[in-house]
């Protein structure tokens, strides 16, 4: 500014000169010509220098503007992503705790049904050795009986199921020992002492029979227990199965949710930098 100032000053001499010699005016004239056009460059070149301050200075007023705005949404935005942060991560903890107990509870009835499992077959084969031991020595008695009653029992203790009958009869009470001893040695010569013999037998039979009664019923008990504590524990397996997989589901969204989110804090604070230091060295 101070060289265009000089120069319009010189150009001011010059047309002063210019006037006192207005005879001269072929040197003098020239030189007045080119300062004249030179002024006139000067004063053209200011009007653009002042059109570029005055656009320079709106640019500073805007950006300035733009900036604090910008400042201002990055310093209201950052509590935000933090809390979201905070509150994403407590959300993974919780979902990997419970995930755990469900694991652990869908387990605990896997676990439980093959146990149960494993009690039921030694029930069952229990059971079935003691029920097929009644239901033999019943058959036997069964058919002891009206032989013996009809004054068969010779040719009965030799069939298979006389011998069947010889093993129920070596399990009966000492007091009777010497009676079915002595039946088993004589058979259908003993007959003074059948009706005796038939009694026993009869007794021993209902008392075989109310044996099998009380073990099918007990039998048939565990296997309702059994079948409900299966049916219960696969509602738990299946329940907890669910539950894995929604939350698991549900995890894996929040661990997403979480790398967006310590990725969008990262960037807006490296922005809010930025723009902290261009507005401070806009304004100086």
């Amino acid at each position: 500014m101070k060289s265009s100032i000089a120069f319009l000053a010189l150009v001011a001499v010059a047309l002063a000169a210019d006037s006192e010699q207005n005879a001269a005016v072929n040197p003098i004239r020239k030189v007045v010509t080119i300062l004249q056009k030179m002024s006139a460059k000067v004063e053209a070149e200011g009007e653009i220098q002042a059109k570029g301050h005055e656009k320079y200075m709106c640019y500073c007023k805007s950006s300035s503007a733009a900036l604090d705005t910008s400042i201002g949404d990055a310093n209201t935005k950052i509590p935000q992503v933090e809390s979201l942060i905070e509150e994403l991560t407590s959300n993974i903890a919780t979902l990997t705790s419970e995930l755990e107990q469900h694991t652990t509870d869908r387990s605990d009835a896997q676990a439980s049904i093959a146990s149960a499992t494993e009690k039921r077959n030694s029930e069952l084969a229990s059971f079935t050795g003691e029920s097929n031991f009644h239901n033999t020595n019943i058959a036997a008695l069964s058919e002891a009986i009206p032989a013996i009653e009809k004054g068969m029992a010779g040719s009965f203790l030799q069939t298979a199921k006389g011998a069947t009958l010889r093993k129920v009869l070596a399990r009966v009470d000492d007091d009777q020992k010497d009676i079915v001893t002595q039946f088993l040695q004589q058979g259908q010569g003993y007959g003074p002492k059948s009706g005796e013999i038939v009694g026993i037998l009869k007794q021993m039979k209902d008392d075989m029979s109310a044996d099998l009664a009380s073990i099918t019923e007990s039998e048939n008990a565990a296997v309702a227990a059994f079948q409900s504590l299966v049916a219960a524990k696969e509602k738990e397996i299946a329940a907890a199965g669910a539950a894995i997989e929604d939350k698991s589901a549900r995890k894996g969204d929040a661990a997403v949710n979480l790398a967006n989110a310590k990725h969008d804090l990262k960037e807006t604070m490296a922005s809010l930098a930025d723009d902290t230091k261009f507005a401070a060295d806009l304004k100086a």
